[in-house]
Formats: C-alpha cells, structure tokens, sequence
C-alpha cells in the first residue's frame, strides 16, 4: 500500500467522522426543536386548562344564580296561585266592605245630627263637635271629627262601641278621659268617617 492510498484512506475515514458528526449534530438540532415545540404546547395547553377553568367558574355562578332566580320565580307563582284561589273570598269581602262605605260625601249637618242623638240614646251630653278637612288617602275620602262628651263611663264606652260596630264604618283614633269619678267622666273622642 501506498502512502498515497493511506492518505487517501485518511482522507475518506475523516470525510466520514466529519459525516457521521455533522449528522449526529442535526439529529441533536432537530431533537431540540421537538423539545421546544412540546415545550411550547405544554404552555399553550395549560394556559388554555387556566383560561377554561376560570370560563367554567364563571359559567357556575351564572347557573347558581338563574338557578336562585328559578327558585324565587316558582315562590312568586306559588303565592300568585294561592292569591288567586282565594280571590273569590276576596273579591266578596271587598264587595261586603264597599257596601259599608257611604256613598253619599260627608254632610256636616246630617252627621251632626246623627252624632248628637246618638250620644242622647247612650245617656250622655254632647258639648262640642268639630269637623276636620276632608282628605283621600288614595282609595276612600275621610274627615276627622272630634266630639267632646260628658256621662257615665259605661255609658261613654258603649257609644263608642256602638258608634265603630254601626253599618257603615267608622275608626275611633283616640280616647280621652277627665274627670273625677265614674258616674261623671268627659270625653274627648276622635271618630274618622269615611265615604267614596
């Protein structure tokens, strides 16, 4: 052999170290890159389980609350049915109510009179009436009337017994009692009328 194929021989076996170094070098290269890709979806796909997780969170408080909603909604239809079962017992007794307020407006002379020989029937004196304004609160007119009293005070609290249990309705907002002893006591009655 020759120095010549020796160096040749060389020269090949070098090519081929050079070769097989250079594609051990790709192999490592390319490797690499497989490892940040994964690398990079591995990121991707966590930050995506992150992002979805809080998405679902948020989809969970919206259920609990159109589910309280629900909940709430079924009450309000439940006590609506029940309202309206018992609309017919209302409806009469609304009917039985208006049938107690008068039609008829306040005549301060004709109440007057009503009043003064109501208290004569019940043993007492009437010493004064006052008649207050006329309000609405909305549904019926009212008026204040204030009367002042004097007799017996079983006979005082059986007119104002009588007077609120009348057919036509009246309130009774204050009582107040003077005097000394029982067979002689004044009062002073606020009565509320009312009228359509």
């Amino acid at each position: 052999m020759a120095l010549s194929d020796v160096i040749k021989k060389r020269e090949v076996t070098n090519e081929a170290k050079e070769k097989k170094q250079f594609s051990a070098a790709k192999i490592f290269d390319d490797v690499r890159i497989v490892i940040a890709i994964i690398a990079i979806a591995c990121i991707a796909l966590i930050a995506l389980i992150v992002y979805n997780n809080g998405k679902i969170e948020e989809t969970r408080t919206r259920i609990d609350t159109v589910k309280a909603q629900i909940v709430e909604n079924q009450n309000k239809i439940a006590n609506l049915k029940a309202l309206q079962a018992k609309s017919g017992e209302y409806s009469a007794q609304k009917e039985a109510y208006d049938e107690m307020i008068s039609d008829e407006g306040f005549d301060q002379l004709e109440m007057m009179i009503a009043l003064e020989n109501n208290v004569e029937a019940h043993n007492c004196n009437l010493s004064e009436i006052t008649f207050g304004e006329e309000s609405n609160n909305g549904f019926v007119n009212q008026m204040v009337v204030n009367l002042k009293i004097s007799g017996d005070f079983r006979d005082i609290m059986s007119f104002c017994r009588d007077i609120t249990s009348d057919t036509k309705i009246k309130r009774i907002d204050t009582i107040r009692m003077t005097g000394g002893t029982s067979t002689e006591k004044t009062a002073e009655i606020v009565i509320v009328f009312f009228s359509k």
